[in-house]
């Protein structure tokens, strides 16, 4: 799963890999700290097959843990940071981490599921072990297809979320269809304020890395600061669910902000609102491009990215792959 991190570092090692804020992360800055953080993690006794609880607001040090546990062999267990107790509690009784990785309220949760002393605190301690200059070489591994790569959670419409089970070939399989559905490449540029922990955050994720893409991460979704986004780091597509599309749709002045750099805005995770996605064109001129996609399937369905005459509001799209 970490593989298309080093191929973008190998490539394109000066180019904007993740955007938080003012601070850029280039894609060699994203590879070195990651080494690092897989050798901290190794000293915690951290190795192949075991399960790293992560618990973060949207920031890079989530990009990093995930790919150095990948690197290590190790299985990150994806919790949301909204969680409280109850879920917390649920997951590590579903999964039993070793280690956790964690920022604001994650922290003291994880601490009263796992022991303090099994808790990194990122807001502490990332400076520390998340070295964007480090010189550390990555582990001496080399994970199989079929091992372990990640645990995500389902919505848990029905009952507490239940841990989904994604292999090294599933997540990379994902990838390379979710690469394909969204047109994705080098030059493309994108936001995410979705949690990182939902399938479609850490999908859009890997994805832009794999191809060398460049993200915007927000730590909440603010509708203002996306848009200014969008206008001033000339954002090539965008990400909605439900919400996003209509709080766009409402805003009252949408028409002041140039959108026209954007090739479409993406509608995923949620039925699709056809009177919504409407207003939002009509008002800003972008088209919306629906797709599907599940927790245990992360890429089910896209409507065609390069034929855009054939793209339906009342239609998740066609098969990808």
């Amino acid at each position: 799963m970490h593989f298309g991190l080093e191929s973008a570092a190998v490539q394109f090692p000066d180019h904007p890999g993740v955007v938080a804020g003012d601070d850029v992360w280039t894609y060699a800055e994203l590879q070195r700290a990651s080494n690092a953080a897989a050798r901290h993690l190794a000293v915690q006794g951290v190795g192949p097959g075991d399960r790293l609880a992560l618990m973060t607001s949207n920031r890079p040090e989530f990009v990093v843990v995930v790919h150095a546990a990948s690197m290590l062999g190790a299985v990150p267990v994806l919790l949301n940071a909204a969680w409280k107790a109850l879920e917390v509690e649920t997951a590590l009784a579903l999964t039993a981490p070793r280690y956790s990785v964690a920022d604001g309220d994650g922290v003291v949760l994880l601490a009263e599921g796992l022991g303090a002393e099994r808790v990194l605190d990122l807001d502490a301690d990332s400076a520390r072990i998340v070295d964007r200059t480090s010189n550390d070489p990555p582990p001496d591994y080399t994970a199989a297809e079929d091992d372990d790569a990640v645990f995500v959670f389902s919505s848990g419409t029905t009952d507490r979320p239940k841990a989904v089970r994604h292999t090294h070939r599933s997540m990379v399989l994902a990838m390379t269809h979710w690469r394909l559905a969204l047109g994705l490449g080098h030059d493309d540029r994108f936001q995410v304020a979705t949690p990182p922990s939902h399938i479609l955050g850490l999908l859009n994720l890997l994805t832009a890395v794999s191809a060398g893409a460049t993200v915007r991460l927000h730590r909440r979704f603010d509708l203002d600061a996306e848009l200014r986004a969008i206008q001033e780091d000339r954002m090539t597509l965008e990400m909605a669910v439900a919400p996003i599309a209509l709080a766009m749709a409402n805003h009252p002045d949408l028409e002041a902000y140039d959108l026209s750099s954007l090739r479409y805005v993406m509608w995923g995770a949620t039925p699709v609102t056809p009177a919504v996605a409407e207003t939002v064109t009509a008002r800003s001129g972008v088209r919306w491009l629906p797709a599907y996609g599940t927790s245990e399937v992360p890429v089910i369905a896209a409507n065609p990215v390069n034929d855009p005459d054939r793209w339906r509001l009342d239609s998740a799209g066609l098969a990808v792959g």
